[in-house]
């Protein structure tokens, strides 16, 4: 999503994106770009990689920022949106490392809004970066201000409006072994995010 011509809003998926583009239109701030209904190179405009995202928008220079999210989390919330989840699921995701490696390199071919690709490959060196885990309260809000002078002025917003009912339809936790297996794979986010 592009801000007033000049600031870029780096969507990743399942951290948050939803909530922060919907505080940023109710602001009354000029935005393009945030429709699911446009794609390039088969991906989902709202949630271009880098550097896609470079090239759809010409090489601007914008300043940039992105919401990060404990990679085991982001999983969860992704995979809990994307399938219908059962034991049996889990199960055949989880048997193994390499099961679920190839679970998640065929969600990342199939899957047109990146759910399951790195954090990272989002981002470029001069992305602002805010954590999800901190919440997107007053912190978050003077965090846009003092970095991109976007100024929130109604900050009564309920998070879950966003959320699909049927994330709390597949419910499921994972045991320790398997959350392993999503560290591994994701072990870049964790290295280079510093999570």
């Amino acid at each position: 999503m592009i801000i007033n011509k000049q600031i870029q809003f780096v969507h990743i998926p399942r951290t948050g994106g939803r909530y922060v583009s919907h505080i940023i239109n109710e602001n009354n701030y000029y935005c393009l770009w945030q429709n699911f209904n446009f794609s390039y190179k088969n991906k989902d405009v709202p949630h271009l990689s880098y550097p896609e995202n470079t090239f759809f928008y010409h090489f601007t220079p914008f300043k940039k920022f992105s919401i990060i999210r404990d990679p085991v989390d982001r999983f969860m919330s992704g995979l809990r949106v994307a399938n219908k989840v059962n034991e049996e699921k889990i199960n055949s995701i989880f048997k193994n490392q390499e099961s679920f490696d190839e679970f998640i390199n065929i969600c990342r071919l199939e899957d047109s809004s990146n759910f399951f690709l790195p954090q990272v490959n989002f981002l470029d060196y001069k992305t602002k970066l805010w954590r999800f885990e901190n919440k997107f309260e007053n912190n978050f809000y003077k965090w846009l201000l003092d970095n991109f002078n976007l100024k929130i002025i109604n900050k009564d917003y309920k998070s879950n409006v966003f959320t699909s009912k049927n994330i709390y339809d597949n419910k499921f936790s994972l045991n320790e072994k398997q959350k392993q297996y999503i560290k591994n794979y994701y072990y870049q986010d964790y290295k280079i995010l510093d999570y």
